[in-house]
Formats: structure tokens, sequence, C-alpha cells
């Protein structure tokens, strides 16, 4: 009993590898029309096909039974080699047995059409008569399911020439056949030879498509001789270690995907357009899926569209039989500001800085090669002055709204009577750099570094009123007059107003707090932004005029709710660290810093919504 299950197991695993459906006996081609290109198979190595055919018919007492079996070898989709061998046991026919070489290459294969030359060699065996027979066809399909999704029509054509002893004759046969998922309806005919027209024959018939299996059958309606029809069969099945895929037969390739939030990494519902040979549309559902079937191989471009999201465009390849898959990350839409800075005369990049000073205290460096800039920025109006050294400053009015970005192209002019203003800013008493923001006609902004109080800018040949702001400081004004190739430096010492000092020592700690704002990271960051450098450096600046026994400042780290609590405690920890060590560097004694963090717990806003994980993302700063 364990011999006899072995011995069936290991047949069937053997014939497993011998799929079904050659083509050059039929199938695709339906039953005795030739198809130019092979089953919809693709190949993962050689791979060989069997194939059964049987035709039956009967008529005033005569019969003829017609059966074969073809064993066809598939290589690489493109070389199909075939032997048959047949038998017809019948009333009919004299010629009993018979068997057959062909050998097709597809050598044209594009969506539509395919093309295939057939090579044919043919000789009897046993019985008594019969010649070798030897020729060729010329096959083509037209596949209008490639690129239609309704009324997906295969047309089918093939014709040779055949030479048998001395007799020549030439086939011509051809077929129409309607493909859905599970059957195809068809209808073929043909002509033996084109120079008997009177006999021809005509078989209309279905093919069942289900696990794997072909199962084609159709009647013969022959015009002249007997029998007047025929009833034919043919079996088919692929084995599942055949090493052969099967290929759907309407659309012959696949695009699925994933889209998703580029900064969340959650799942996005979106429009996907898939344009190439043709064009589709489809949806992602609510977990950022998407699939698009029925496509014909070649390059396609794909554009992917959401509410509240920048739109992405995204090139792909489909190919017969295979699924391209994609991850694509959509950017949310920001309040944001962005343009160009060229030269005026010379249509070049410049690598300019960009101040939006008196609001936000925020300074855009513009791409070099580029002349791009972007930045992000809550909705609102603001000023702004646009300078390169060796240029004339541009000032500009720009309003930003909710979830669009303001575009703006520059032109700056280079100066041609230009001299220097250099200079030094430092505290009246302690003689120590400061920051501040040196202001010119309301319009130009420059501002000095805050470790050496230096600054730099090259004015075109004038006279500008000067006005010097920090924090905390008495605001200076000064009248500078510029003149060509000329320097002119200066040395600025701003006075502490002491009365914002003094009430420093009474100050109740609910002041404090209310005096900086929430510092706030991007998604998965914990370095500081630059428009909270300016808020930072306020901090240091009261500090570093405190006693140490008189204010703690606490700082304390949090993150969002996306990702896991032990990843989200550590980051909230490098962001603290962060904004330690940069108020470290600005002077702050370590001893008036306190640390603590506390990842994604105690959320102080919804992290359900998106505006709410973004606030989230923060280092609070109080005094203890």
């Amino acid at each position: 009993m364990k011999k006899a299950a072995f011995t069936i197991v290991l047949f069937l695993f053997v014939f497993s590898y011998i799929c079904a459906s050659p083509t050059i006996k039929g199938n695709r081609g339906v039953l005795r029309v030739f198809a130019a290109d092979p089953e919809v198979y693709t190949g993962r190595r050689p791979t060989m096909f069997l194939g059964f055919y049987q035709g039956f018919a009967q008529a005033e007492g005569l019969r003829e039974l017609h059966y074969g079996l073809s064993f066809t070898m598939l290589v690489l989709e493109r070389f199909e080699f075939a032997y048959l061998i047949e038998s017809l046991d019948s009333d009919f026919r004299s010629q009993p047995l018979s068997n057959e070489f062909k050998l097709k290459i597809v050598t044209l294969r594009t969506p539509l059409l395919k093309i295939s030359p057939i090579g044919q060699f043919r000789f009897p065996i046993g019985g008594e008569g019969g010649d070798n027979s030897y020729g060729g066809y010329l096959a083509s399909t037209l596949d209008l399911g490639a690129t239609r999704k309704f009324l997906p029509l295969r047309f089918h054509v093939n014709a040779g020439y055949i030479m048998e002893g001395d007799n020549s004759t030439i086939p011509l046969r051809g077929a129409i056949v309607y493909p859905t998922k599970y059957f195809d309806v068809f209808i073929e005919g043909g002509l033996s030879d084109i120079e008997n027209t009177e006999y021809m024959t005509f078989t209309p018939g279905i093919k069942l498509k289900l696990w794997g299996t072909r199962t084609t059958a159709g009647v013969d309606f022959i015009t002249e001789g007997v029998p007047e029809n025929k009833f034919n069969f043919m079996f088919s099945w692929l084995g599942p270690f055949s090493g052969a895929e099967l290929i759907p037969e309407i659309g012959i390739g696949t695009v699925k995907g994933y889209v998703y939030d580029a900064k969340t990494d959650e799942p996005v519902k979106a429009n996907v357009i898939l344009e190439g040979d043709i064009n589709r549309v489809s949806n992602s559902s609510n977990d950022g899926k998407f699939s698009i079937n029925e496509l014909p191989p070649g390059e396609y471009t794909v554009l992917v569209a959401a509410d509240g999201y920048n739109k992405t465009i995204q090139e792909t390849e489909v190919e017969r039989g295979r699924t391209s898959k994609l991850r694509i990350g959509l950017m949310p839409l920001v309040n944001s500001f962005a343009g160009t800075v060229i030269d005026e005369e010379t249509g070049e990049p410049i690598g300019a800085q960009i101040a939006i000073i008196p609001d936000v205290f925020l300074i855009i460096n513009v791409d070099p090669e580029t002349g791009e800039f972007f930045t992000e920025i809550e909705k609102g109006s603001y000023e702004i002055t646009v300078s390169k050294e060796g240029y004339s400053a541009i000032w500009d009015t720009i309003t930003v709204f909710s979830q669009k970005t303001t575009r703006r192209f520059y032109e700056l002019r280079k100066i041609e009577n230009a001299g220097r203003f250099n200079g030094w800013i430092s505290d009246y008493d302690t003689e120590k750099p400061i920051g501040a923001v040196i202001r010119l006609d309301d319009r130009t902004f420059i501002l000095n570094d805050t470790l050496t109080g230096e600054f730099a800018s090259m004015l075109e040949e004038g006279t500008y009123p000067v006005s010097i702001d920090k924090v905390q400081y008495h605001p200076l004004k000064d009248t500078v007059a510029v003149k060509a190739d000329v320097t002119i430096e200066k040395i600025y010492k701003l006075r502490m107003i002491k009365e914002i000092v003094e009430e420093e020592e009474v100050i109740e700690e609910e002041e404090v707090i209310i005096t900086f704002a929430d510092i706030l990271f991007e998604f998965d960051r914990y370095y500081i932004k630059k428009q909270f450098h300016t808020e930072l450096d306020s901090l240091a600046d009261i500090l570093k005029t405190i006693d140490e026994d008189r204010i703690i400042i606490q700082l304390t780290g949090y993150t969002c709710s996306i990702g896991p609590d032990s990843y989200n405690r550590e980051l909230s920890r490098k962001r603290v660290l962060s904004v330690k060590k940069y108020l470290i560097e600005r002077g702050v004694s370590e001893a008036k810093l306190e640390t603590d963090f506390l990842g994604e717990k105690q959320p102080k806003y919804d992290n359900s919504k998106k505006e709410g994980r973004n606030k989230n993302r923060r280092v609070e700063i109080i005094r203890q």
C-alpha cells in the first residue's frame, strides 16, 4: 500500500513539471489555428507542455476517431519546440499514425500585434503510405484586449506553404476569440488549401479556464464531403511545480502600490492616475493600497493626488505577467514661502538671504546652485527683504495662506557705486558681543554674528538711517553716509533696560513661564529649527543676567504618539539635550538647567489630529 501511494505521489510530482496547452497545437490559438505568441505563461525556466486532443465523427455507418498527444518545450517565451503524435482510426482515411516536429519563434511582440514564423516537418509511422511533408507557416495575432477594457477581441490568422511529395498546399486559417476571465467563446475557420475553396471548415466552440486547466470543445461544420460535422475536444493542465506562472489573459500586467504620508508614514486615501499605452484611474483604499490590472507592457507615468497633500509623479514599467510594486510618499501641504532669486543681468541663480525679521525673526538661505528657497511659516502677512552682498536689496510684502505655497521670483541688481558698512554690537556695561537686528530704511535688515557681535554689508552710495534693536535693550538710532569704495566702521553699544532686570527680582513664576513658547520639532527629528534660534537667544540673554540661586529652568522633552514608546522616550531625550546644548554654548550655566524627557506621555494636544501631533513634538521651557 505504501509503495503504491509513493508511486502515485512521485508520478504526480513528475507530471506536475509538465504544463499543458501548447499554443502550436491550438489552445490560445483555439483548436487548429496557431497563436502568434506562446500561451500566456511566464517561465522561470524552460518548461515542457503536454496536450491531449481528440476528434470524433460518425456518418452513414462510417466513423472517425482522431486523437493525439503533443509535447512542447517553451524557452524564454520566445522559442517553442513541439513534437506531436497523431493517430487516425477511421473509414475515411488510410493514414493510421504520424508524427510531426514544429519550431516557432516569436519575432515581433507589441501590446497589439504579435508575429511568429513556424517551421514544420512531418512523416508517417507504420502503415502503408504517406509521404514526408515539410514547410512553414506565418502566424499573427491582433489582441484588442491589450488596450481595450470592453470588447477585448483577439484575432488569429496563419498561412503556410507545405510540400508533400510532388504536391504542395497553401493552408489558410483564422479565428476570432472573445476572452473573459473564466471562459473564451470562439469561432475558427479555414482552408486546407486555398486552391480548393469548396472544402472549408468552420468551428464554433468554447474554452473553460478553471484552476489551471484548459478544456476546449468545438464542432466542425464541413462544407463538402463526409462527415458533414465533427466533434473536437482538448484538455490540458498546468502543474503547480512546473516552473511556469499563469498570467491573466485579459490584461498582461499589474501595478500595485501603497500611498502614505511622507512625514508620518500613515496610509493615505488618494486618487491614482496611470498614463501610458492606456490610461487608467484608481483610488487607494483607507489602508493606502491600490491595484490596477489589465495593463499591456510598457512605460507608465503614475500621478497621485490627495486632499491636503502635494501631488507627486512617479515612473514605472509594466512587464508581461509581472506586478510592479510602488511605495508613493505624499508630502503634506503646509503654509510655506518659496521662490527663486536670480541676477537681473545674467539670469544666473544667486545664493542670497531672505530676511523675515520684524515679526518672526527668520532668515532663509537661498540655494546658490539653483537660486531656489523654501520654508514653512505660519499663515499671515509679512514684510521681507532679499539681500546679497554686492547687490541692491529688495523689499517685499507677502501673504501666506493655510496649506498653500506663496511663490515669488526676485531679480537682484548689482550695485555699481558701492561702499562697505561694517561694525560691532556689544553690551554697554559688560562690553560682551550680543546679537541684534540692524534696520535700514525700514526695508533692509542686517544681522550680526551673535558670538562676535560683528556685522558687514555692502551698500549703494547714499545716506541711510540706522536703527539697532535687541530684546531687553534700548533701541539705538544712527545715520550713516555710504561712499563708493569706502569702508565705514561703527561700534554700537546697547544699554539693557534696567527696569526689566529689577522686575525680575519680584516677578512671579507664571510670568516667566509665559515669556517662552515651546520649541517645536519636525517628525522624528531633534535638530532645532532656525526659527526658534532667536527665542533661545533671548532666553540665554536673560539667564546670563540672573544669579544661579534665583532661577532654575526646567527643560522637558515630548513626542507625538507615532512609534514605539521606548523609541519616543529616547527621541524626547535627544530633543532636550539639543536645547540644553544650544543654551550652554551661548553662555548659560549648566547649573541653571534641569532636564526631563517623557516621550509620548502627558500629551498637551490631541494626538489623533495632525495639528495636535505637530504641537506635541516639543520641548517645554518652564521655571522651577
